[in-house]
C-alpha cells in the first residue's frame, strides 16, 4: 500500500472515530438530575462543563433522546416531587389563585361531572350502565372507559414522593388495598394512556365552553436552533389558541410510570420546555409577566397524572439566544401522582386542569 493511500485510510478511520464520539454523549463523571442550583453547579464542575453553554454544543439529541451534556447545559433544575395536595400552596405563585374558585364552581355546576367522579372507583358499574340510568356521566363516559383500560393493564408497585408541609406528613402514602392504583406499572398500549388523558382534558375544558381554545392530541413539533446545532422535541398534545396556534400548555404521555422512567423522562420534559420557550415569538412574549411566568406541562404516565410547572428566570431566554448569564435557570416543579382509580385524585386534578384552562383563555 502506498504511503498516500495509507494516510488516506488512517485519516478516514480517524474521522469516523471522531464522528462516532460526537454522536455519543461525551458526558464525564457521574450524572444525576439537579434539585437546586448548588446541585447544578456541582454537576457542571464535576463534568467539566463550567465554561460551556447550550450554544457551545455541536451535537444534540432529539427531545426523547436528550443527551446528558445537552440536559446539563439547559440549566434545568428539578426540585423533589411534591404531592398532589401541595399544589394548593402554590396557587399565588402560579397565578391560579384568581381562577381556582371559578374552576371549583364550574365543576360543581354539572351533574354529569359529579357522576363521573362517583364512578371512578367503580369500573364494574361503568361496564353495565346506559344513558337511561341516572348516574350516566355523559361526555365523561369515554374518559371512564379508557381510564379503566389503563388501570386494567397495571400491576401494583409502591413508591412515594416527599410532602411539602409538616413533619408528620413527610411521605405521600396510600393504603395498599385502596383503589387508587398507586405505583402501578406495565400499561401495555401507550395509545390507551394517550386517549384516556386527552379525553379527560377535553371533557374538563368543555366545562368552560370556550371555542377559541382547545386541547388537541396533535404531536406538536418544537424545532430549536442554536449556534451550531438544533434539536426537535415532539409533544403528545397541546392546549392552544386555534386561530394562531399559540401554545398555552403542553401534554406528555408515557405508558410506564414516572418512577420507572426516572431521569430519561425528566430530561425529555425539560427538552420540551426548552423547545417551547425557544420557539416563542417574539422573545419578549415568552417571558412577559402575564404569559410565561409559568409554563404548564400536563403528564400522564401509565395510571398516574402529574402537573409540571416550568419557571424560567428573567435572563433564561437571553441565555438560550447565546448571552452568558450566571442566573439563567429553568426550574421545573412536579406535583403528583394523581391516580386514575381515585375519586379524590380525579376531583383534584379536574380543578387544576380547569383552573389552568381558565387562566390560559384569560390571557387571550
Amino acid at each position: 500500500m502506498s504511503i498516500r493511500k495509507k494516510l488516506r485510510k488512517e485519516d478516514g478511520g480517524k474521522a469516523k472515530k471522531e464522528e462516532a464520539l460526537e454522536d455519543n454523549d461525551s458526558f464525564v463523571g457521574s450524572f444525576s438530575i439537579p434539585a437546586d442550583r448548588k446541585d447544578w453547579t456541582d454537576l457542571v464542575k464535576s463534568s467539566k462543563l463550567a465554561n460551556l453553554s447550550i450554544n457551545s454544543l455541536k451535537k444534540m439529541g432529539s427531545g426523547s433522546k436528550t443527551k446528558k451534556t445537552q440536559f446539563v447545559l439547559y440549566r434545568a433544575i428539578w426540585p423533589l416531587s411534591l404531592t398532589r395536595g401541595d399544589l394548593v400552596y402554590f396557587k399565588d405563585k402560579f397565578r391560579l389563585d384568581s381562577v381556582w374558585t371559578v374552576a371549583e364552581d364550574l365543576i360543581k355546576k354539572f351533574p354529569e361531572t359529579q357522576n363521573y367522579f362517583s364512578l371512578v372507583e367503580h369500573p364494574e358499574i361503568v361496564s353495565i350502565i346506559s344513558e337511561a340510568d341516572g348516574i350516566w356521566p355523559g361526555s365523561w363516559m369515554p374518559v371512564l372507559r379508557y381510564q379503566n383500560r389503563v388501570k386494567k393493564n397495571s400491576t401494583p408497585k409502591i413508591h412515594s414522593p416527599p410532602s411539602l408541609r409538616g413533619t408528620k406528613r413527610s411521605r405521600y402514602t396510600e393504603s395498599p388495598d385502596d383503589q387508587t392504583g398507586e405505583g402501578q406499572t406495565g400499561v401495555i398500549d401507550e395509545n390507551n394512556v394517550n386517549a384516556a388523558f386527552v379525553l379527560f382534558l377535553e371533557a374538563a375544558a368543555a366545562l368552560v365552553g370556550c371555542e377559541a381554545f382547545e386541547f388537541t392530541p396533535l404531536r406538536f413539533r418544537f424545532q430549536s436552533v442554536f449556534s451550531a446545532c438544533a434539536f426537535t422535541a415532539l409533544t403528545d398534545g397541546v392546549l392552544w389558541k386555534k386561530d394562531n396556534g399559540e401554545i398555552r400548555t403542553i401534554v406528555e404521555v408515557k405508558k410506564a410510570t414516572r418512577a420507572d422512567l426516572k431521569d430519561s423522562l425528566l430530561m425529555q420534559e425539560a427538552s420540551e420546555m426548552v423547545g417551547w420557550l425557544k420557539s416563542s415569538k417574539p422573545w419578549g412574549h415568552a417571558l412577559s409577566s402575564t404569559t410565561a411566568s409559568n409554563k404548564f406541562l400536563l403528564a400522564e404516565d401509565g395510571h398516574e397524572a402529574w402537573i409540571c410547572v416550568g419557571k424560567p428566570t428573567a435572563s433564561y431566554i437571553q441565555y438560550l439566544e447565546g448571552t452568558d448569564a450566571d442566573d439563567a435557570f429553568l426550574e421545573i416543579q412536579r406535583f403528583g401522582p394523581f391516580c386514575l382509580g381515585s375519586e379524590e385524585h380525579m376531583r383534584q386534578l379536574c380543578v387544576i386542569v380547569v383552573a389552568i384552562y381558565v387562566r390560559a383563555i384569560s390571557l387571550a
